[in-house]
């Protein structure tokens, strides 16, 4: 939940404090997590998918299901798809098939890396060369 402090408040400094004592994981146990939440995939697949998906997003996926319906693919704006494998996944063709943008994983990897280019070099990306890399 965000909390907004202000320096112009009397209380500044209390919450401040208070805010710095919040506990918060360290590089290490979101690796670990992060670790023991791939593992459980790897090992159960699917139903760990269903359960994490409940637990971090409150989303029941044995109600919602896994895929999205036609009438919600054809319902959309647009698709944005995260994985960024070799082939077209199934959401990405049936968006296109409907003539809806979408944009698989490895676009919007691109176009990550193409931010972070540019943040972190203050100059203008190489944006042909940096598709070129990422399709071959």
């Amino acid at each position: 939940m965000p909390r907004r402090l202000s320096t112009s408040d009397a209380a500044f400094d209390d919450a401040f404090d208070a805010f710095l004592e919040l506990k918060r994981d360290t590089e290490s146990n979101v690796e670990g997590v992060v670790a023991d939440i791939l593992s459980a995939v790897r090992a159960r697949g699917d139903a760990a998918v269903a359960e994490f998906t409940e637990r971090f997003d409150g989303v029941d996926l044995s109600v919602a299901g896994f895929r999205f319906s036609a009438e919600e693919i054809a319902g959309a704006a647009a698709v944005v798809d995260m994985v960024y494998g070799g082939q077209t996944t199934d959401l990405v063709a049936r968006a296109r098939e409907l003539k809806l943008p979408a944009a698989d994983g490895r676009e919007v990897l691109l176009h990550q890396g193409i931010a972070q280019f540019a943040a972190f070099t203050q100059r203008v990306p190489p944006k042909e060369e940096m598709r070129k890399a990422l399709m071959r």
